[in-house]
């Protein structure tokens, strides 16, 4: 006879996790489909970490902006941005501190495809980054770009940075030039100051690198630009930190060829949305990329409409180029969908910029999404909406579906009507008062399967994504670190103690 699991909301009193000492190892995390296996480590500092990436676009991004990989590291001679192809990094971390990080195309800080490097020992912990500010709040502050491409006998690159995200109080950035392959003096002027805006200003300011040209071959070279010490409750996102590339003019240069900005949006009414690709740091001869579309969250054939096709340049020509997505108008509330397009094969000479990789939102226009009980989800504490897929030994996917026991909490059956395998329960204290450690939306989850099962619960209200997946052939929710009593957490229950493992801090939205 098979029992059914509940949770007890008893399980909150674990509020802090703490990882047994370890030495110093390596750890390995598979970036397959929509996810990092594991997407949680506790290691040791000192230890090293290896991104591997099976299938799917993606990078990972750190929250804060001290690291974007996939074909190795940005600064480290590697190229960051999002890859289709097969790509493998390792990252050593040598101070103690929480480390989250997300995909650049399928995660956000603290959401979606994410995960999180906690590491113990060492020097002073990393503090921890803040989360994004919402509309409203002082505002974030980045370079425009990764990169900044300027050639040899350009005279003056304009680097150009923004306050997005708010726009509360006069804030401050300082912004200085450090030597990258390239050499203050030689090669380019250094130079460092503030950047301010105005309370409820927001928008770009800019600032200028002067580049020295010479007579010598030398290729090209590269300044490193930095953002520090926000003021006024401004917050660094990524990028903070970019690249200024001096393109040598003594030699025959075709350009770089990349999106003219890493994100675009469209309206889901419009009809049509338009990107552009530049030509940067050279213009001899005729070039060519090609650009594909591939889905995110946004499918093709239901969202928009698969595009991929070929930009050219004639010899001489640097004016940026264009081309169209045709994007479905429906009926459906929904969140912002998201697909990724990319550029490839540079011909011509020319080479890849960046960013090669953009994404495209979908900003919805039918109103909030609905919080609905139907066969296959449920509707906990009037506005989380959960969703459970599972995939079995021979591939097969399927939907559970889904029993309501409570306002809070919910069953979910698998293969044939009666087959109870998991239960979802959720626990609203956002009655206690502010600041206290409990005061969230909790989430409690049960099962007794171990095919790989993905579990999604979305905030309706605030758009709050999480999801909890259980690796094919593996017992539901291994075991969590000890606890602080000593006694390991059973199995078969996920306690819920940080953000990243099932709170919603959205008591206030």
């Amino acid at each position: 006879m098979t029992s059914r699991i509940y949770p007890s909301a008893a399980s909150l009193c674990l509020l802090a996790v703490f990882s047994l000492p370890a030495s110093a190892a390596d750890h390995d995390v598979e970036v397959r489909n929509f996810s990092f296996s594991p997407e949680n480590l506790n290691i040791q500092a000192g230890d090293t970490v290896t991104w591997t990436r099976f299938s799917g676009t993606h990078n990972v991004n750190a929250d804060d902006g001290a690291f974007r990989c996939a074909n190795g590291c940005d600064g480290q001679g590697g190229n960051g941005a999002p890859t289709a192809s097969w790509s493998s990094f390792t990252l050593t971390f040598d101070t103690a501190g929480s480390n989250p990080y997300h995909c650049q195309i399928h995660g956000f800080a603290g959401g979606g495809m994410s995960g999180t490097v906690t590491v113990e020992g060492g020097g002073a912990p990393t503090p921890t980054p803040t989360p994004t500010p919402t509309p409203d709040d002082n505002g974030d502050i980045r370079f425009t770009n990764n990169l900044f491409v300027e050639p040899e006998n350009g005279g003056n690159e304009v680097v150009r940075v923004e306050r997005v995200n708010g726009s509360d109080g006069a804030v401050q950035v300082s912004y200085a030039t450090s030597n990258g392959s390239a050499t203050a003096g030689q090669d380019y002027t250094a130079t460092s100051g503030n950047l301010s805006w105005t309370d409820g200003e927001t928008g770009t300011k800019t600032f200028t690198v002067t580049i020295l040209d010479d007579a010598v071959d030398e290729g090209n070279e590269t300044v490193n630009l930095t953002l520090s010490s926000p003021t006024g409750g401004a917050v660094l996102i990524n990028p903070s930190q970019a690249t200024l590339r001096i393109t040598d003019n003594d030699s025959a240069s075709p350009g770089e060829l990349q999106f003219t900005s890493s994100e675009f949006s469209v309206g889901e009414g419009e009809g049509m949305a338009t990107l552009s690709a530049s030509r940067e740091g050279g213009s001899d001869g005729s070039v060519s990329v090609d650009y594909d579309t591939a889905d995110g969250t946004a499918l093709a054939g239901s969202d928009y409409t698969a595009v991929s096709g070929t930009l050219d340049w004639g010899d001489g020509d640097v004016a940026d180029k264009s081309f169209d997505v045709p994007i479905f108008d429906d009926v459906e509330p929904e969140f912002a969908e998201n697909l990724s397009i990319s550029l490839a094969a540079a011909s011509g000479g020319a080479s890849l910029g960046n960013p090669s990789v953009t994404t495209l939102t979908i900003n919805d226009n039918d109103g909030p999404m609905p919080c609905d009980d139907t066969e296959f989800s449920v509707c906990l504490l009037s506005r989380f909406l959960v969703t459970i897929r599972f995939e079995t030994n021979d591939g097969s996917m399927g939907d559970a579906r889904a029993f309501k026991l409570t306002d809070s909490a919910a069953s979910f059956e698998f293969f044939e009507v009666g087959n109870v395998e998991i239960v979802v329960k959720m626990k609203d204290t956002c009655t206690l008062p502010d600041g206290h450690p409990l005061r969230n939306f909790w989430v409690f989850i049960a099962g007794l399967t171990n095919v790989r099962v993905e579990i999604t619960i979305v905030d309706t209200v605030t758009g709050t994504v999480r999801k909890f997946i259980n690796q094919l052939n593996q017992p539901f929710f291994t075991p969590a670190p000890e606890s602080p009593d000593g006694q390991a957490n059973p199995p078969g229950a996920i306690q819920a103690t940080t953000e990243a493992l099932g709170a919603f801090p959205t008591c206030d939205v």
